[in-house]
């Protein structure tokens, strides 16, 4: 019903069929209460700040929100912060993952606007994306010879971003030119930065 004046009439009639007069009042519909937007996962509200991870779909609910109006009936408008944006009527669901993060943590900004057409109100949470660690892929083990170099395999992937640094330790000192080896070939390096190296063992 929109806002304004309206009037409202009643007659009755009894068991012999007579009717009353009528009675009309005259009544003022308006809108003075904003909505109350929640944001909630799981059933969990959620009021300060919320940690994920990269590429992590998030499935957001507002159900708990209340206002004079059904809230199939309100409009909903999710801003999450990373210039996505999401809106409609009776929008109290919605999901969403984020792509960029970083080992501390990239920060959005997320507000949901609840709106009954003539008051709004709007609810801010933070979201804090984090870097995924890389993960481990190599689950065969090693097996090489003296003196026959081995091509070292892919052993981490990073699922939101590249690897920029790799860190290899030999402990007990190999070769790392890569060539034919004998017995006098330099078995004396024990790190390489390379994503593959070549590595022999005397």
């Amino acid at each position: 019903m929109e806002q304004g004046e309206y009037t409202i009439s009643l007659t009755v009639v009894d068991a012999g069929g007579y009717f009353s007069e009528i009675q009309t009042w005259n009544i003022s519909v308006n809108d003075s209460s904003n909505p109350i937007p929640d944001i909630s996962i799981g059933g969990i509200s959620i009021d300060d700040e919320l940690t994920i991870n990269t590429n992590q779909r998030v499935q957001f609910s507002s159900f708990g929100t209340s206002d004079n109006v059904p809230i199939e009936q309100l409009s909903f408008q999710w801003d999450f912060g990373d210039g996505s944006i999401e809106s409609g009527v009776g929008l109290y669901e919605v999901g969403h993952s984020w792509a960029d993060g970083s080992a501390n943590g990239t920060v959005y900004s997320m507000t949901l606007r609840a709106s009954d057409g003539t008051q709004y109100a709007e609810k801010s949470i933070l979201v804090r994306v984090m870097n995924r660690v890389p993960r481990e892929i190599l689950t065969d083990s090693l097996q090489t010879h003296s003196l026959i170099p081995l091509s070292m395999p892919d052993v981490f992937t990073d699922d939101d971003g590249i690897i920029v640094e790799y860190r290899w330790s030999f402990d007990e000192g190999v070769n790392l030119g890569g060539g034919s080896l004998s017995l006098a070939s330099d078995f004396s390096e024990t790190t390489s930065f390379v994503a593959n190296p070549i590595v022999g063992w005397g």
